[in-house]
């Protein structure tokens, strides 16, 4: 992961690009070809790995933050683009793995931990779910509170 420190007002545009193309545009070239092998191949997964940096954004990783951020938009946008009727076998998700020990930081778990959880979700089976985000092992299902669902409905009662 790339992780440049400091206020956003002192992070140069250069230092902004570096982080966006590697945590972000660095997926999308991967899944790009990956995207291509799979369909030829008739089948596999593709697993983006994302992070819970953008719901809990970190002081001084603006860029960062933001581009995994994108992650998820992404994810479902490329599953969305599979044609599930030919394609049942291509699956694209999101994987959380959790916090490790890494360059960016001395905190977490060994990385090797990472790898049973991306076991999981590589081996979901033929037509399974795709451009879902999974929490280690599991899908992970946002619930909106009571208050925004109230103020969903109020909305569409009042036709906004």
């Amino acid at each position: 992961g790339a992780l440049h420190g400091g206020p956003v007002e002192d992070v140069s545009l250069d230092t902004w690009r570096a982080v966006i193309a590697v945590e972000l545009t660095g997926p999308i070239l991967c899944t790009r070809e990956s995207m291509r092998l799979r369909k030829a191949q008739g089948g596999g997964r593709i697993l983006n790995i994302g992070s819970f940096a953008w719901r809990g954004p970190i002081p001084g990783a603006s860029a960062y933050s933001t581009s995994k951020a994108a992650v998820p938009v992404l994810t479902k946008s490329l599953a969305a683009e599979i044609d599930r009727a030919r394609y049942p076998d291509v699956l694209v998700n999101e994987l959380l793995p959790g916090v490790f020990r890494t360059r960016m930081s001395e905190e977490g778990e060994d990385p090797m931990d990472a790898y049973p959880h991306a076991r999981v979700v590589a081996s979901l089976p033929s037509g399974g779910p795709t451009g879902a985000t999974f929490v280690r092992s599991e899908i992970f299902v946002e619930y909106a509170g009571i208050r925004a669902k109230l103020r969903r409905i109020a909305a569409t009662l009042v036709g906004r």
